[in-house]
């Protein structure tokens, strides 16, 4: 009984190190829709990130952007929420929310 247990335990311990999410914030700078990365400015650091083919982009009222990635509300100086799955180096963004 004690071992179901602590397989269980770690088992999903373990799955949820796994789905790492996280949120990043900035003012957009560049988006290359052809090469599936986004650019944004926080501060004087600048971050690109690959974005996912199936990316959910958002309007400041939470509701998607049919053109998702393609639309032109995506423009340079706009500010966004990145939110990304993955670890560091593996981080690919899943959602963009306008702000």
């Amino acid at each position: 009984m004690v071992r179901k247990l602590v397989v269980t335990v770690l088992a999903f311990v373990f799955c949820v190190g796994l789905t790492i999410a996280a949120e990043v914030s900035g003012s957009l700078s560049k988006v290359d829709v052809d090469g599936g990365k986004i650019t944004i400015k926080n501060g004087k650091k600048m971050t690109t990130l690959p974005v996912a083919i199936d990316v959910k982009v958002k309007n400041d009222k939470g509701e998607d952007i049919k053109e998702g990635i393609k639309s032109e509300k995506l423009k340079e100086n706009v500010d966004v929420i990145l939110t990304t799955s993955g670890k560091k180096k593996n981080a690919v963004v899943t959602e963009i929310k306008l702000k």
